[in-house]
């Protein structure tokens, strides 16, 4: 499994986690990577957003639903453009999406549909 690592003190690039250990010695399925993915997600205090690569928002969790004053039930599947007030030629997210390229070291601050800085 692959993740990019987003902690600007440690290496850049993609970061190898080790082969995930399931009960019986069967092979990983992709739900055991999910329900490894959300214990680490969901129960983190940092808010984390995921977009798929059309923008639209698969996973955000209650620490970000938090910050942002919104449920994140309804932020599920909605494009990041409509959830945050930027469009995709200003939105560093939608810019990463397009390029496949990270964004080091630059600060963004948005706005929320609802104004929520």
């Amino acid at each position: 499994m692959i993740i990019k690592n987003i902690d600007s003190s440690l290496p850049r690039g993609p970061v190898a986690l080790p082969p995930l250990a399931v009960a019986g010695g069967n092979p990983p399925r992709l739900t055991d990577y999910l329900h490894l993915f959300r214990m680490l997600f969901d129960a983190n205090l940092i808010g984390v957003t995921i977009a798929d690569p059309s923008g639209s928002i698969i996973y955000y969790n209650d620490a970000q639903g938090r910050l942002d004053e919104l449920e994140p039930t309804t932020v599920l599947g909605q494009s990041i453009c409509d959830v945050y007030h930027f469009s995709t030629d200003d939105s560093p997210t939608m810019q990463v999406l397009h390029t496949g390229k990270a964004i080091y070291d630059n600060v963004h601050f948005y706005r929320t549909r609802h104004g929520k800085l």
